[in-house]
């Protein structure tokens, strides 16, 4: 028997599928990581976890020959377009050469949808090894 959706008894759904199990889960795992020993180092300051999160901090390192598309929505509710805004600043910062697109009027769920044929055009594009777009301000 288990407190786990999913892991006791058959016909339970999966805990994935059951919120409160799944947060149920998360703060379990938290509980038994505190009892590690050296569990309480703050992974932003010791190393090698500092080197790693900041060797893939989004938007602060330019992946050269990779071309990126960055696609929002003025309307999305999760994913501010201000946030997004910040993202395209700094990766433009960097030297990431950045496609972006702002669709007016789009929330979290129509960005897609709404993108799609500039999402087939991109990857075509990098297929066919033509030149991205780059939006970013020439002379950054």
């Amino acid at each position: 028997m288990t407190d786990y959706n999913g892991l006791g008894p058959v016909g339970e759904l999966h805990p994935y599928l059951s919120k409160a199990a799944e947060g149920n889960a998360v703060i379990d795992a938290v509980r038994a990581v505190r009892r590690l020993p050296g569990a309480h180092a703050d992974p932003r300051t010791t190393e090698p976890a500092r080197s790693i999160i900041l060797g893939n901090d989004v938007g602060n390192v330019a992946v050269k020959k990779v071309p990126l598309l960055l696609a929002s929505g003025t309307l999305d509710d999760r994913v501010v377009i201000d946030r997004t805004r910040d993202l395209f600043d700094r990766l433009c910062a960097n030297g990431q050469v950045t496609e972006f697109v702002v669709v007016d009027g789009a929330d979290h769920g129509s960005v897609i949808p709404l993108t799609s044929a500039q999402v087939t055009d991109f990857l075509e594009d990098r297929f066919a090894r033509r030149e991205p777009v780059d939006s970013c301000p020439s002379g950054r």
